[in-house]
This record gives C-alpha cells, structure tokens and sequence, in this order.
C-alpha cells in the first residue's frame, strides 16, 4: 500500500525541493574556449525554392547583417532569376550560385 502525505511531510518536502532548486549550479569541469577555431559570428543560409514565401524570406534574412547566402535552387528558372537579381550583390565577387 502506498503511504500518506499528511500537510507536514508536504511542507517540508516542497521546502527541501525549494532549498535545493535555489542552490547554485556546479561549474564545469571542462573550460569553455571563448574562441574556437574555424567558428565564426555570421550564419550562412541556403534556399531550396524561392518563390513567393521563399523570396519573402530571403528578404528577412538578408536584412540581417550576420546572415550570409551561399545558394539558391528551384525548379523553376524565373524564380531563381528574380533571386540573383534582388540579392545577388550580396554575395561577393561571385555571385550568388544559382542551381535549376
């Protein structure tokens, strides 16, 4: 049979729960490096089809300054027309790589 909580044995396990809950966290073991090899601060995004929701959000992304664009597919050829057109001078001397 299992045993009954009266409202003491409540009590004070919600308050030892609480006394535990509030004490600090144990740091880690391993320290953290600060700055990794090869990490970098920008995101680099890809987009398999950039019709019209695909387009908007190619929009949003490049309006942040840590996304970067490193290429476009879609079946249909005007749709990634349009893409290089609107955002192709944000990617480099090369371009924006397009793939049909």
């Amino acid at each position: 049979m299992s045993k009954k909580f009266d409202r003491r044995q409540f009590a004070k396990a919600g308050a030892a729960a609480a006394v535990a809950a509030s004490l600090p966290t144990m740091p880690s073991p391993v320290p953290v490096k600060k700055n990794i090899l090869g990490s970098s601060d920008s995101v680099r995004v890809g987009f398999i089809g950039v019709g019209n929701r695909g387009s908007q959000l190619m929009t949003a992304f490049a309006a942040q300054e840590d996304c970067k664009f490193v290429g476009v597919a879609d079946l249909y050829q005007p749709y990634l027309d349009r893409a290089r057109e609107n955002h192709g001078n944000d990617y480099g001397r090369s371009g924006l790589p397009c793939t049909a």
